[in-house]
């Protein structure tokens, strides 16, 4: 298929599976109501710097949405409850992650070799509870904050990480 490097999905679309695969994008403006479906704007190449920002509302259907996407350098996640898992898993190059305090659940590999070398500490929102199986192993943090009452977090992160419950 024909290359694309900039991409606007309406309000309420659905993005099918592969849809936008492979596509070296500089430019992403997701809608209200979108729903994304697995691998539907994945596999980036480097070259390019993207900005995703994940508004309030977005639709998941199953995983790896951004999986190994080289080019994302930001990601602004809206008051999302569930992060899916894979959604950003391996793409190495995410150098500003903005959380929501809405986010209740950190689905296994969602941030798995996706951050860049200077997030170095994250501290989680208040209504973080569930952190799956490797979410956020294979970066170079070396400190989180979580809320009391979170779980799994031995196995969401490396064995290293010093992890703050407060």
């Amino acid at each position: 298929g024909q290359s694309i490097s900039s991409l606007t999905i309406n309000n309420n679309s659905v993005v099918n599976s592969s849809a936008f695969n492979a596509n070296p994008l500089s430019s992403l403006t997701i809608g209200t109501g979108v729903t994304l479906k697995g691998f539907c704007i994945a596999n980036m190449p480097a070259g390019t710097s993207l900005t995703v920002t994940i508004p309030t509302g977005t639709i998941f259907t199953s995983s790896s949405q951004f999986s190994s996407s080289k080019n994302i350098t930001s990601v602004v996640m809206g008051a999302i409850v569930i992060i899916p898992e894979n959604m950003f898993g391996n793409c190495d190059n995410i150098a500003s992650l903005t959380l929501n305090n809405a986010t209740t659940t950190y689905s296994s590999t969602c941030f798995n070799s996706a951050l860049a070398s200077n997030i170095t500490q994250i501290t989680f929102g208040g209504s973080a509870k569930t952190f799956g199986n490797n979410a956020f192993k294979n970066n170079s943090l070396t400190a989180v904050t979580v809320p009391s009452g979170s779980t799994n977090t031995s196995n969401a992160f490396d064995s290293g990480v010093t992890i703050t419950i407060v």
